[in-house]
This record gives structure tokens, C-alpha cells and sequence, in this order.
């Protein structure tokens, strides 16, 4: 027997959270792992790319703690890019291009993050690169941040400019800024001075 449409559509529902739960767990997790390459100097622990040594794509022989760690790190790709790929065909049966769009963004981000990871080993670990990595995953993640708000419903836009009150208690603009307020009053002088003005200028 055949899957009924309202059927699909509460499977697709069901997993709409738990994958966009685990697309920004899993990104955040990669930053960790980053950090920990950087932290422990283990940023060649694997000294070629896309390969681990130049025979391989794994390390071979003694395995140290800097190479444990870059390969893990590397390899930790893999697990973000299959979760990628469920997460886009669950958002794309959703029918909403918001989720499509965020989760195609995401999708092409890793494998994106994959190349410039291996750009900043080709250039021995260039401070340039490594901060466009860095960016690349925090990008990612915000993303998918947003794409998580937006499961239940598209996030509304934010305006600048007067407020227009929103459904719930919360504004969806920047309330406008307001001009500086003279504590002295018009003529700029405190108030004692003031009035010793008007004293002298009599009834």
C-alpha cells in the first residue's frame, strides 16, 4: 500500500525539528573540533589535502595525538554532509522556499568550509585563511539558527523606522531614536542660574 499524502506530511513535520536540531549541534560541534585543532597546533597533523599523507587518505603508521585530531576533524565532514542532505530533503518537501533556500545555503556551505579547510593547509596554515574558515562556519551556523526559528513559520522581516506593533508583545523594528534631552532646559543654563535671571529682570 501506498503512502497517503497527510501521511508524508506528518513524517516530514515529525523530523522537520530534530534535523534542524542536529544541522546547528553538528556545525557547532565542527567549530569546537576546529578549536581544538587550533588550540593543540595540530593544524597539520594531516600535511596535505585532500589527502592525509601523500599515499593516503588516512594516516598510516604512528598515529600521534596532532594527526588524531586533524583526521578526526576532517573526517567529521562527512558526518555534517549527511546530515546536510536529510535536512534538505525534509525541507524541501515541506514546500516553502525559506526552508528550501536555508537548507540549500547549508548543504552548499560544508562542502564549501571542506575546501577552504583545505586551502588553509596547502598554505601552511595561512592566518588569513584560517579566519575566512572560521567565518564560514559561524555563518553556517547562523543559518542554520535561523532556519530552526522558522520550522513552526516564516520569521517575519525586521524594518527599521517607527514601530508598528506586532501579533504578539514584541515590536519587529527598531524603535526610532530620540533626540537628546537638555537637562538644563531651552537656554542651557541649570536651573538655579535661571532663576536668579529672572529675578533680575524684575516683574
Amino acid at each position: 500500500m501506498g503512502v497517503s499524502t497527510a501521511e508524508a506530511r506528518v513524517v516530514t513535520d515529525r523530523w522537520l525539528r530534530p534535523l534542524g536540531w542536529a544541522t546547528l549541534v553538528s556545525n557547532a560541534v565542527l567549530v569546537v573540533t576546529g578549536g581544538a585543532v587550533r588550540l593543540t597546533g595540530s593544524g597539520l597533523g594531516c600535511p596535505t589535502w585532500p589527502r592525509c599523507t601523500d599515499q593516503s587518505f588516512t594516516p598510516h603508521g604512528a598515529l600521534d595525538v596532532h594527526t588524531a585530531i586533524e583526521f578526526g576533524n576532517r573526517t567529521l565532514t562527512f558526518v555534517l554532509v549527511a546530515i546536510a542532505i536529510a535536512t534538505f530533503v525534509v525541507m524541501w518537501r515541506t514546500g516553502r522556499r525559506d526552508l528550501r533556500t536555508m537548507a540549500l545555503v547549508v548543504a552548499l556551505g560544508i562542502p564549501a568550509q571542506a575546501v577552504i579547510g583545505g586551502i588553509t593547509v596547502l598554505t601552511d596554515l595561512n592566518p588569513w585563511v584560517v579566519s575566512l574558515h572560521l567565518l564560514c562556519s559561524l555563518a553556517i551556523i547562523g543559518v542554520a539558527v535561523r532556519m530552526l526559528l522558522s520550522v513552526d513559520a516564516p520569521l517575519p522581516p525586521a524594518h527599521r523606522g517607527p514601530c508598528q506593533p506586532a501579533k504578539k508583545e514584541q515590536p519587529t523594528c527598531w524603535p526610532p531614536a530620540q533626540p537628546p534631552v537638555n537637562p538644563h532646559g531651552r537656554t542651557g543654563r541649570p536651573a538655579h542660574q535661571r532663576d536668579h535671571v529672572e529675578r533680575s529682570r524684575g516683574p
